[in-house]
């Protein structure tokens, strides 16, 4: 049962803008991460180049210099990435999507969550379909990382590692189907758990993530459904773009 709560269009615009700040914000977190590991792939090799240069080991030093090369190249794919994602999330701009690459760019940024990185069994299958459809960026991301999070959570309470993320084909409606083995939410709550302020999580949860997913995707003929438990799957559809 929906308690069917309203909340007013400036204030409704205002949480969006707050959570595709809070979205970027956690994609930064997983940029440092990736970048922390890039600096670490060119500091080790110039260590060892200067211990090869005190030792007169010019020839061996030379080699080493292909491993900083390689740092050096992955760092400026790091900062492309980091300048691209910017631009598209801060962009309301509607724009033909691939879903299949909007979902392999998202998962890039992940691995600044530990949970994600060292715990999470994540399997995808994205075949090759015609997965392209219209929206902002940064909305139809906004609901793929709601959900995400959302999934990553579930598995932490139950103990669970194993997520998938597919992509289906169905009609006129392409979707993105997020699979955990969590406990998932209450079935008494039925659709009212898309509903403002509904969560049965503790006061750090105010039950705005699956409304605001919701409404990122409405204006543009987007739907979010909760397909139900073991294993709880939560399915995002977009129209397709012809």
């Amino acid at each position: 049962m929906s308690s069917k709560t309203e909340i007013n269009p400036k204030i409704l615009e205002a949480f969006l803008q707050a959570e595709r700040r809070a979205m970027v914000s956690r994609l930064l977190k997983g940029v440092v991460h990736n970048l922390s590991g890039v600096i670490q792939q060119v500091r080790l090799p110039l260590d060892l180049i200067e211990l090869h240069l005190s030792q007169d080991q010019i020839q061996e030093a030379a080699s080493t210099m292909d491993s900083v090369q390689a740092g050096v190249t992955k760092l400026t794919e790091e900062l492309q990435l980091l300048a691209g994602r910017s631009s598209q999330d801060c962009d309301d701009e509607i724009r033909e999507l691939e879903l299949s690459t909007l979902i392999e760019e998202q998962l890039a940024f992940w691995p600044g969550d530990m949970f994600f990185k060292h715990e999470a069994r994540v399997e995808t299958d994205l075949p090759y379909l015609d997965t392209r459809t219209k929206a902002p960026y940064m909305d139809v991301a906004l609901a793929f990382n709601a959900l995400l999070a959302n999934a990553l959570e579930s598995l932490k309470e139950s103990g669970e590692n194993l997520l998938r993320i597919n992509l289906a084909d169905q009609g006129e409606m392409v979707w993105i189907l997020i699979e955990d083995h969590g406990p998932g939410p209450n079935p008494d709550l039925g659709d009212s758990i898309f509903d403002p302020f509904v969560t049965t999580k503790d006061a750090e949860h105010p039950g705005l993530g699956l409304f605001l997913a919701r409404k990122a995707l409405e204006k543009w003929g987007g739907i979010i459904k909760h397909q139900g438990n073991e294993p709880c799957v939560f399915a995002i559809g977009l129209p397709r773009q012809g």
